[in-house]
């Protein structure tokens, strides 16, 4: 199985990082303008929580929904990471796993992970 990893170290705590993807639009501020996507159904980033994503312009457009079927929150008072996890359900692809994980690094930085298998 394929699996791409990216690491960024980010100077904010792992906390407000972990809080800026839960607040409503965090999708909408991490997707280039130029990109033919739009976030069509979100319900937040908590277990059981689905995303319906729209790739592409229309009538041509593909409907991509994404389940939420992992979240921690651990990060806040502890070095624990904070995780949440997106699986698709119905897509472009055979399978699809995202885990963003905030890790502390530092007393005002942390690491933003994002893997994808």
């Amino acid at each position: 199985m394929l699996r791409y990893t990216a690491r960024l170290r980010v100077p904010v705590p792992a906390a407000e990082m972990f809080d800026w993807h839960a607040r409503p639009g965090a999708f909408e501020r991490l997707t280039p303008p130029w990109q033919p996507v739009a976030l069509e159904h979100s319900e937040g980033i908590g277990v059981g929580a689905r995303a319906v994503i729209r790739l592409g312009v229309p009538p041509a457009a593909i409907r991509w929904t994404a389940e939420h079927r992992a979240y921690s929150d651990a990060c806040r008072g502890s070095d624990a990471p904070c995780r949440f996890e997106d699986v698709q359900v119905s897509g472009p692809f055979a399978s699809w796993t995202h885990t963003h994980t905030m890790t502390t690094d530092g007393r005002a930085a942390s690491t933003l992970e994002d893997a994808v298998a």
